[in-house]
């Protein structure tokens, strides 16, 4: 089990290390006018391509296809157009999502964590678009979950919106006190305070 702990550890680090932030800017109709070398490797395309597109045209999104960008069936629940539609009509708009984006040209799915705000500049209001590929960390998680699974069917996962149950609290909470205490007093700084002990 230890082994399978620093392999997810291991893993883990890998995939962090490889986190780039794209940056792509779009006018006030909403066009791409400038993209850097991470928001193009994001999205699988050239700048030449993506010039004066639609975010979703840029990105082939599946829903894109059918009349364009913000035009197709589902793109009015689409996040990623309210939201960059929302910093166009709001000057202090700014947010923060993921989002699963179905890319047409490259037959794939990919989590990609975005954030959408804007900035005044000399050709006028200026909406940037942050990205962040999160496909890999997202498969590293599954995996990790499905590992866990494995070992203790019987132990669902913990979502985020969830908190473990603790049968005993009074226990627990005993027990995690004095591990704290122990690793505290072994500390550096343990040797130089004194640790209360309280009843």
């Amino acid at each position: 089990m230890g082994e399978d702990i620093n392999l997810f550890q291991t893993d883990k680090r890998a995939v962090f290390s490889a986190v780039t932030v794209g940056r792509c800017i779009l006018n006030e109709a909403g066009e791409i006018v400038d993209i850097d070398r991470q928001g193009l490797d994001i999205m699988e395309t050239t700048w030449v391509e993506c010039m004066g597109l639609q975010f979703g045209d840029a990105f082939y999104c599946e829903n894109s296809l059918e009349h364009g960008c913000g035009h197709g069936g589902s793109c009015r629940h689409c996040p990623v157009r309210n939201n960059i539609e929302a910093a166009i009509m709001e000057d202090t708009f700014s947010s923060e999502f993921m989002v699963l984006m179905h890319s047409v040209r490259h037959n794939r799915a990919m989590w990609i964590k975005m954030g959408v705000s804007q900035a005044k500049g000399p050709a006028g209001k200026q909406i940037i678009v942050t990205m962040v590929d999160e496909t890999a960390s997202r498969e590293w998680e599954r995996q990790r979950d499905a590992a866990r699974s494995e070992r203790a069917p019987g132990i669902k996962s913990v979502g985020k919106s969830e908190r473990p149950k603790l049968h005993d609290d009074e226990d627990e909470v005993a027990r995690l006190m004095q591990y704290c205490r122990h690793k505290l007093e072994a500390s550096e700084i343990g040797k130089v305070l004194k640790v209360e002990e309280r009843p």
